[in-house]
């Protein structure tokens, strides 16, 4: 798989290679300004420099690295990138610019998360204060020539998320407000293969709503963090809405019926990949793509009990 791609008029993907190939994409941006979106974590930060390099990009030249969230698979790398790039001034949610300057929480939180597999993230390096730029919802981001970013609040995924809205491409950087897309699945299954970005503690509601904000913008194309990009944004946008109203009808019948969380899994999963299970595929006889279905299966878990434990509280 080609490391760095165009997907757009001036912008070109990168995968950082985060835990493997396939799975994290980085954006850049080539206005009069040259912008980063999302940069992986510190781990990848090395590999998301060559990237540039392949692109013909000095990364010195980078003046913004603009961060969808600060969950270390987006944003981690920021402070190790800030050291080495004296021009960059990272861009956040101004609910996320503290934990940037001092990392100190957000590596206790993730830690916690993340438990042994947390080192695979590398150092978190905190970003001096004078380099944070804290965003709020509705602000632009001029590129220069005419080109902004509008930034858009969208929390549920976490409470310091944000989406840019590209108009110049009617394109949606997306971080994880709209889930986690897999390409070649997607391909090989001739069936979109996107599971929501939800693991716990995530804010169902609050997701749900900015999905409904992101409905109103008429998007072509969207942009994933993980993976890749994608046209017919606003069908995406529709399917991701009805797939909300699915999952948490087979969840909470599950729960009702008194039965366990790996059943709401197994449930979600069919539902999921029934057009693999129609069509009589079996991947385990395609092991190029074991990669990625070991991606949708921690992923769908995941965001499953996710789901799980915030219907049940209700």
């Amino acid at each position: 798989m080609k490391q760095t791609q165009q997907v757009g008029d001036n912008i070109f993907s990168i995968d950082v290679k985060d835990r493997g190939e396939g799975f994290t994409s980085a954006y850049l941006i080539k206005g009069k300004k040259l912008a980063l979106i999302d940069c992986g974590p510190t781990s990848s930060a090395d590999v998301l420099l060559a990237g540039l390099q392949e692109l013909g990009i000095d990364p010195l030249d980078i003046d913004y690295l603009i961060a969808t969230h600060i969950h270390l698979d987006h944003a981690g790398g920021a402070g190790y990138l800030a050291q080495k790039l004296p021009k960059l001034k990272v861009l956040v949610h101004e609910n996320g610019a503290k934990h940037l300057v001092d990392p100190s929480r957000l590596k206790a939180g993730a830690s916690k998360y993340w438990g042994e597999a947390f080192s695979v993230f590398g150092e978190l390096v905190p970003v001096l204060d004078h380099r944070v730029q804290a965003l709020q919802d509705g602000a632009e981001i001029d590129l220069g020539g005419g080109r902004c970013l509008k930034v858009i609040d969208t929390v549920g995924h976490s409470p310091h998320h944000h989406v840019f809205y590209d108009s110049d491409t009617r394109g949606l950087f997306s971080g994880d407000a709209l889930g986690l897309y897999f390409p070649r699945l997607s391909a090989f299954l001739d069936d979109d293969i996107i599971i929501p970005g939800a693991p716990h503690p995530v804010k169902l509601e609050m997701m749900l709503a900015s999905m409904q904000k992101m409905a109103l913008l008429n998007i072509d194309n969207i942009y994933f963090s993980h993976f890749g990009s994608k046209k017919h944004g606003q069908a995406i946008i529709e399917r991701m809405l009805g797939q909300f109203s699915v999952w948490s009808e087979i969840i909470m019948k599950v729960s009702k019926a008194g039965q366990p969380l790996e059943t709401a899994i197994e449930q979600i999963n069919s539902y999921v990949f029934r057009s693999m299970f129609n069509q009589g595929y079996n991947l385990a006889e395609h092991p190029e793509l074991s990669f990625d279905k070991q991606r949708v299966d921690q992923t769908l878990m995941n965001s499953v009990k996710g789901f799980w434990y915030y219907l049940n509280q209700l």
